[in-house]
């Protein structure tokens, strides 16, 4: 039997204590003041574990996958490691020994003779695009002269092969991807949790360690990555809803908990004031309804409409009543449509011409001639004690001017160098820094991987979507087992959640992603 499947209430439960602990561990600064010994025993406890008990550490591996800015390796050693890819590599050394020495490790969760999982491992036309997609990098960094680019982004696009190879070893079948939902989404609520009280500790004036003020980054290096986080999360939920709903002895336990969930997610969502982030779950819960009605499951598409209009009610309730965000987020909204953004300002205009709540501006710099400067949220009080008049004003959003530059220089620069790119982690070099010195990607996920690895690999990442897409509609037509379906069901919204929010970002490198390529594989065995 199938030690994930078997055990994943309990692994659940150690999940959220892993990924609770982690994220205390970093808040309290503990990670930076380790050493090298204590660092060593970890992992050779971990790996030892790996090998006589691999679903536990798998477990982990997922749960730990929204976790990317916690370094676990000690400064000293000169990168960095998270610690999905400490456990990935380690797996993977694993499996690796599984090979050489047979069934002497009792590595795989399902064993019936020697050297039994090994055989199942079949290859698939995705592990043949994903092997193309990364020799890419490395071809071009040896076409472009190993001088031109470096090769450190290559080797970490390698360490995201790795994960997805780890993936790819462990879920077989659709009852082991149905057992990682449980984990996933604990993980979510974790994650969701730790990003609303970043943002309770911002509005109480505590350190909040979020990267922009006001909005809450979690565990990811920005909020835009913590949203696009989040419409997976919530893809993840809506196929275990699916699942339930043809589960009825599991739908009392699972009813009040999905619901809880799913608000952590809605609620977490919203405060990251992510654009691309909320069009992503608009578009996950439309393609979720209109699966179920071409289904002509009508009665259960009005059910689970009413479900998600109740969890976006109460999210909204949750974040107006308990106000947990200084933006506006109907002006959030608003500015997608219009173009302008919202801004705060302290102005000193005595005797002097002043702006007032109606004054649209082109951009900060125009401030100085008011005599006004643009502040951060937690600046307000501040400014107000020291006798300055603090406003909010209108500025033409400058997120449409940069990404309207952005892609014309991707497009150009593309156009002069088609077929091979200009290597991994060139897009800052060659567009530029953003306002505050950050330095500027494509702002889509495909023009990104294009400016990269040439066209061939643009092509290569929509045909990895495009496959899924077609063989999950496929089963959806054609299968009558509600695991099945809900396994596709996952596929195609786990596809509009990732592409979606990336038209507009370029969160290739980030683990749920691959970890999602990692699964996708199983419905060629369906």
């Amino acid at each position: 039997m199938n030690q994930l499947t078997k055990n994943k209430r309990l692994l659940t439960v150690l999940n959220v204590i892993v990924v609770t602990g982690l994220i205390l561990l970093n808040y309290l600064g503990l990670f930076s003041s380790g050493g090298d010994s204590g660092f060593l025993l970890v992992s050779v406890g971990i790996f030892v574990l790996a090998m006589y008990r691999p679903a536990v550490v798998f477990a982990l591996l997922v749960g730990v996958i929204p976790i990317e800015i916690i370094n676990i390796i000690p400064e000293q050693f000169g990168f960095a490691l998270r610690p999905y890819q400490l456990l990935a590599g380690i797996l993977f050394g694993a499996i690796v020994l599984r090979a050489l020495f047979g069934g002497k490790t009792h590595l795989p969760l399902r064993q019936t003779g020697r050297n039994a999982s090994l055989r199942r491992v079949r290859w698939s036309i995705f592990d043949t695009l994903i092997v193309i997609f990364i020799a890419l990098g490395f071809g071009n960094y040896f076409a472009l002269g190993m001088h031109a680019t470096s090769l450190k982004p290559s080797l970490i696009v390698l360490s995201f092969g790795i994960l997805y190879f780890v993936v790819r070893f462990f879920v077989r079948t659709k009852e082991d991807l149905l057992a990682l939902f449980p984990i996933l989404i604990s993980s979510g609520v974790v994650i969701g949790l730790y990003g609303i009280f970043q943002n309770l500790l911002f509005l109480t004036g505590k350190n909040s360690m979020e990267v922009m003020p006001g909005r809450p980054n979690a565990t990811f290096a920005e909020a835009d990555w913590l949203g696009v986080y989040m419409v997976f999360i919530i893809a993840v939920a809506l196929s275990y809803l699916y699942y339930n709903a043809n589960h009825k002895h599991l739908w009392k336990f699972f009813d009040i908990a999905l619901f809880s969930s799913t608000t952590v997610f809605f609620v977490t969502l919203i405060i990251t004031v992510a654009r691309s982030a909320w069009l992503g779950a608009l578009v996950v819960i439309f393609v979720y309804l209109a699966i179920l009605f071409l289904q002509k499951r009508y009665k259960l598409m009005a059910m689970h409409l009413f479900w998600i209009f109740a969890v976006s009610l109460t999210s909204f309730i949750i974040v107006l009543l308990f106000h947990l965000t200084n933006f506006e987020l109907f002006n959030r909204v608003a500015s997608t449509g219009n173009g302008l953004q919202e801004i705060t300002v302290s102005c000193q205009c005595s005797g002097q011409a002043c702006l007032s709540t109606t004054s649209v501006i082109n951009d900060v710099s125009e401030l100085a001639q008011y005599n006004c400067r643009h502040i951060n949220l937690e600046e307000i009080e501040s400014e107000k004690a020291g006798g300055n008049e603090v406003l909010k004003i209108y500025r033409r959003d400058p997120n449409v001017a940069v990404r309207s530059d952005v892609y014309s220089k991707t497009v150009t620069l593309i156009k002069q160098n088609p077929i091979i790119g200009y290597g991994w982690g060139s897009s800052g070099k060659l567009l530029g820094n953003d306002e505050n010195g950050t330095p500027l990607n494509a702002s889509n996920v495909f023009l990104e991987t294009v400016l990269s690895i040439g066209i061939i690999g643009g092509v290569i990442l929509a045909l990895i979507f495009g496959f899924a897409f077609v063989v999950a509609i496929k089963i959806l037509r054609n299968t009558k087992s509600s695991r099945q379906k809900t396994v596709a069901i996952f596929v195609v919204i786990g596809s509009f959640a990732i592409i979606v929010p990336n038209l507009f970002n370029a969160g290739l490198l980030l683990g749920f992603v691959w970890l999602f390529f990692g699964t996708i594989a199983v419905l060629q065995k369906m």
